[in-house]
């Protein structure tokens, strides 16, 4: 390979690269935007179900509902947390969910 070639070779290169990361840079500005828009509608949604919780009147109810809901936690995570029985957790966010008046009014 001549001197030449070999420069031309890597220009080439150099300029498909230069454009295969022009695509990819475009590609991670649109995965951001849909990501920053999903983030704000899931903040939306929690603040939502945070709303909710917080009307349930009796304390551990609202807790058992606010550590499934809120935070996902399993029926066993929730039990050692409060000291309570699954069982009990169960019972609790089931009479919780009683109390929820839904924004739709259901």
């Amino acid at each position: 390979m001549t001197a030449k070639t070999y420069l031309e070779e890597t220009l080439r290169r150099r300029q498909e690269l230069l454009e295969e990361m022009g695509r990819m840079a475009e590609m991670l500005r649109r995965a951001l935007g849909v990501a920053d828009s999903e983030l704000e509608r899931l903040q939306e949604l929690q603040g939502g179900i945070l709303r909710l919780v917080l009307t349930v009147p009796d304390p551990m109810e609202r807790r058992v509902l606010f550590h499934r809901c809120y935070c996902g936690m399993s029926w066993k995570q929730i039990a050692e947390k409060l000291d309570i029985s699954e069982g009990s957790a169960r019972r609790r966010h089931q009479a919780a969910l009683k109390h929820l008046a839904m924004p739709d009014g259901r």
